[in-house]
């Protein structure tokens, strides 16, 4: 399962690295059709100068709260998928995300209530699931377990988000060898991945660092 970015840059500066939202597909091989199935989905996030990464904790600024880490009980940042057949889906949170048949395509007719000699071998093998993910605007990153204080604050470079993406059928997560949804890193090579790069397995963004939404925003004084 790999992510494919399909990213919509704003009308600032302009970057190739993401500054804003993010929205990703994840295509499944096998027949992952029913009520139960689903794709959970865990990032977690690195301070990286091209060299070492360091893990980090991100904190934003919300209504409530003056920085809030996310991930904490008073993180309550939701993030839902407009879809023309469900309307609105809850994917989950910043910190988890859980995709669901609300989110799901499948190629070829839906498998359900019906007998196997009344359906094609296709219909319901392969699945398109659909997401998004984003940072807020506010967003600070500090080294995991320091204090969001100014001084402890990362800037200038990017943040790499790495995803754990486990699959569920039937609501049960499958880790058999003709089943293996589990993304791992010995995965990468078997999905012909590159056989060098600077990036690990489940990188599927770079966040940069010095530029988020509001470096988009302009005020003008109007006479």
């Amino acid at each position: 399962m790999r992510g494919n970015p399909h990213v919509r840059f704003g009308g600032g500066e302009k970057t190739e690295i993401i500054s804003n939202s993010y929205l990703f597909l994840y295509l499944t091989t096998e027949f992952l059709y029913r009520e139960e199935d689903r794709i959970e989905v865990q990032p977690t996030f690195f301070y990286w100068d091209g060299k070492t990464r360091v893990p980090v904790d991100v904190y934003y600024n919300s209504a409530n709260n003056e920085l809030t880490r996310l991930g904490s009980p008073q993180d309550l940042q939701k993030i839902n998928l407009n879809t023309s057949r469900y309307g609105d889906v809850l994917i989950g949170n910043l910190s988890d995300l859980t995709l669901t048949k609300g989110v799901r395509i499948c190629k070829g007719r839906e498998w359900t209530n019906g007998w196997k000699g009344e359906i094609q071998y296709s219909d319901g093998k392969i699945q398109f699931w659909y997401g998004k993910y984003f940072l807020p605007a506010t967003s600070v990153f500090v080294k995991q377990g320091d204090q969001p204080n100014t001084e402890n604050f990362l800037r200038n470079k990017n943040i790499i988000i790495n995803f754990d993406i486990v699959a569920y059928k039937n609501g049960i997560e499958t880790l058999s060898d003709d089943q293996e949804y589990y993304y791992s890193p010995g995965q990468w090579k078997t999905e012909g991945g590159p056989k060098s790069s600077e990036y690990e397995p489940g990188d599927v963004m770079v966040y940069d660092n010095k530029h988020t939404v509001l470096s988009d925003f302009r005020s003008f004084i109007i006479q």
